[in-house]
Protein backbone atom coordinates (compact mmCIF):
# COMPACT_ATOMS: atom_id res chain seq x y z
CA UNK A 1 0.00 0.00 0.00
CA UNK A 2 2.88 2.39 0.76
CA UNK A 3 4.31 1.80 -2.70
CA UNK A 4 0.97 2.67 -4.33
CA UNK A 5 0.66 5.81 -2.18
CA UNK A 6 4.20 6.82 -3.12
CA UNK A 7 3.43 6.35 -6.80
CA UNK A 8 0.37 8.61 -6.61
CA UNK A 9 2.28 11.20 -4.59
CA UNK A 10 5.04 11.30 -7.22
CA UNK A 11 2.47 11.49 -10.02
CA UNK A 12 0.51 14.25 -8.28
CA UNK A 13 3.55 16.41 -7.51
CA UNK A 14 4.97 16.03 -11.01
CA UNK A 15 1.69 17.06 -12.64
CA UNK A 16 0.90 19.87 -10.21
CA UNK A 17 4.41 21.11 -9.54
CA UNK A 18 4.81 24.89 -9.29
CA UNK A 19 7.38 24.53 -12.08
CA UNK A 20 4.67 23.34 -14.46
CA UNK A 21 2.80 26.05 -16.30
CA UNK A 22 -0.24 25.16 -18.31
CA UNK A 23 -1.26 27.16 -21.38
CA UNK A 24 -4.50 28.17 -19.65
CA UNK A 25 -2.53 29.58 -16.71
CA UNK A 26 -0.27 31.57 -19.02
CA UNK A 27 -3.21 33.10 -20.90
CA UNK A 28 -5.06 33.96 -17.70
CA UNK A 29 -2.02 35.83 -16.40
CA UNK A 30 -1.38 37.38 -19.83
CA UNK A 31 -4.95 38.70 -19.97
CA UNK A 32 -5.66 39.74 -16.41
CA UNK A 33 -2.67 39.04 -14.18
CA UNK A 34 -1.40 41.41 -11.53
CA UNK A 35 2.21 42.57 -11.42
CA UNK A 36 2.96 39.92 -8.79
CA UNK A 37 1.32 37.14 -10.83
CA UNK A 38 3.15 38.21 -13.98
CA UNK A 39 6.50 38.32 -12.16
CA UNK A 40 5.95 34.88 -10.60
CA UNK A 41 4.92 33.40 -13.95
CA UNK A 42 8.05 34.82 -15.59
CA UNK A 43 10.15 33.25 -12.82
CA UNK A 44 8.43 29.92 -13.34
CA UNK A 45 9.04 30.05 -17.08
CA UNK A 46 12.67 31.08 -16.61
CA UNK A 47 13.25 28.08 -14.33
CA UNK A 48 11.99 25.59 -16.92
CA UNK A 49 13.68 24.19 -20.00
CA UNK A 50 13.96 26.99 -22.53
CA UNK A 51 12.07 26.46 -25.77
CA UNK A 52 10.67 28.80 -28.39
CA UNK A 53 7.41 28.76 -26.47
CA UNK A 54 8.89 29.58 -23.08
CA UNK A 55 10.93 32.42 -24.61
CA UNK A 56 7.91 33.80 -26.50
CA UNK A 57 5.76 33.58 -23.37
CA UNK A 58 8.44 35.31 -21.28
CA UNK A 59 8.71 38.03 -23.91
CA UNK A 60 4.95 38.59 -23.96
CA UNK A 61 4.79 38.64 -20.17
CA UNK A 62 7.71 41.11 -19.95
CA UNK A 63 5.68 43.51 -22.08
CA UNK A 64 2.65 42.89 -19.86
CA UNK A 65 4.90 43.55 -16.86
CA UNK A 66 5.93 46.86 -18.46
CA UNK A 67 2.30 47.87 -18.67
CA UNK A 68 1.74 47.11 -14.97
CA UNK A 69 4.99 48.62 -13.67
CA UNK A 70 4.81 52.07 -12.06
CA UNK A 71 8.42 53.15 -12.56
CA UNK A 72 8.92 54.68 -16.00
CA UNK A 73 12.47 53.42 -16.44
CA UNK A 74 11.40 49.86 -15.67
CA UNK A 75 8.42 50.16 -18.02
CA UNK A 76 10.70 50.91 -20.95
CA UNK A 77 13.33 48.33 -19.95
CA UNK A 78 10.77 45.52 -19.58
CA UNK A 79 9.05 46.44 -22.84
CA UNK A 80 12.33 46.45 -24.78
CA UNK A 81 13.39 43.11 -23.27
CA UNK A 82 10.03 41.53 -24.00
CA UNK A 83 9.70 42.82 -27.54
CA UNK A 84 13.23 41.67 -28.39
CA UNK A 85 12.46 38.16 -27.08
CA UNK A 86 9.11 37.80 -28.79
CA UNK A 87 10.30 39.31 -32.08
CA UNK A 88 13.31 36.98 -32.11
CA UNK A 89 11.08 33.94 -31.66
CA UNK A 90 8.79 35.14 -34.44
CA UNK A 91 11.79 35.69 -36.74
CA UNK A 92 12.88 32.10 -36.04
CA UNK A 93 9.33 30.73 -36.31
CA UNK A 94 7.61 33.05 -38.82
CA UNK A 95 4.55 30.86 -39.32
CA UNK A 96 3.80 30.26 -35.65
CA UNK A 97 0.24 31.53 -35.34
CA UNK A 98 0.26 31.64 -31.55
CA UNK A 99 3.35 33.87 -31.44
CA UNK A 100 1.78 36.15 -34.07
CA UNK A 101 -1.39 36.37 -31.97
CA UNK A 102 0.58 37.32 -28.86
CA UNK A 103 2.35 40.08 -30.77
CA UNK A 104 -0.88 41.31 -32.36
CA UNK A 105 -2.55 41.58 -28.94
CA UNK A 106 0.43 43.48 -27.56
CA UNK A 107 0.71 45.76 -30.58
CA UNK A 108 -2.95 46.63 -30.33
CA UNK A 109 -2.62 47.56 -26.64
CA UNK A 110 0.79 49.26 -26.79
CA UNK A 111 0.89 53.05 -26.67
CA UNK A 112 1.53 54.51 -30.14
CA UNK A 113 4.56 56.40 -28.84
CA UNK A 114 6.41 53.07 -28.54
CA UNK A 115 6.10 52.50 -32.28
CA UNK A 116 5.35 48.83 -31.68
CA UNK A 117 2.59 48.49 -34.23
CA UNK A 118 4.28 47.90 -37.57
CA UNK A 119 3.42 44.20 -37.87
CA UNK A 120 -0.31 44.30 -37.23
CA UNK A 121 -1.38 43.59 -40.82
CA UNK A 122 1.12 40.75 -41.30
CA UNK A 123 0.30 39.17 -37.94
CA UNK A 124 -3.43 39.40 -38.64
CA UNK A 125 -2.98 37.70 -42.03
CA UNK A 126 -1.01 34.81 -40.51
CA UNK A 127 -3.58 34.40 -37.74
CA UNK A 128 -6.35 34.26 -40.33
CA UNK A 129 -4.49 31.67 -42.41
CA UNK A 130 -3.57 29.40 -39.50
CA UNK A 131 -6.47 29.84 -37.10
CA UNK A 132 -8.22 26.58 -37.99
CA UNK A 133 -5.06 24.56 -37.32
CA UNK A 134 -4.79 25.81 -33.72
CA UNK A 135 -5.90 23.70 -30.78
CA UNK A 136 -9.42 24.32 -29.51
CA UNK A 137 -8.26 26.25 -26.45
CA UNK A 138 -6.39 28.82 -28.57
CA UNK A 139 -9.22 29.04 -31.08
CA UNK A 140 -11.66 29.83 -28.27
CA UNK A 141 -9.26 32.30 -26.67
CA UNK A 142 -8.66 34.17 -29.93
CA UNK A 143 -12.37 34.18 -30.73
CA UNK A 144 -13.06 35.74 -27.31
CA UNK A 145 -10.28 38.27 -27.95
CA UNK A 146 -12.02 39.43 -31.13
CA UNK A 147 -14.90 40.83 -29.06
CA UNK A 148 -12.58 43.54 -27.71
CA UNK A 149 -10.22 43.91 -30.66
CA UNK A 150 -10.30 46.79 -33.10
CA UNK A 151 -8.06 44.90 -35.51
CA UNK A 152 -9.28 41.30 -35.53
CA UNK A 153 -12.95 40.36 -35.80
CA UNK A 154 -14.65 36.99 -35.51
CA UNK A 155 -15.50 37.25 -39.23
CA UNK A 156 -11.75 37.31 -39.94
CA UNK A 157 -11.49 33.81 -38.50
CA UNK A 158 -14.02 32.12 -40.80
Amino acid sequence: MNLLFSYFLILFTSVYSPQTLQKRDFYRVFAEGTLIEVSKTIQTLESTKQTSYTRAYIGALRMKQANLETKTILKLEYFKQGSAMLDKEIAQNPNNVEFRFLRLAIQEAAPAILGYNTNIATDKKIIQQGYKQLDSFLQDYIKQYTSQSKVLSSKDLL
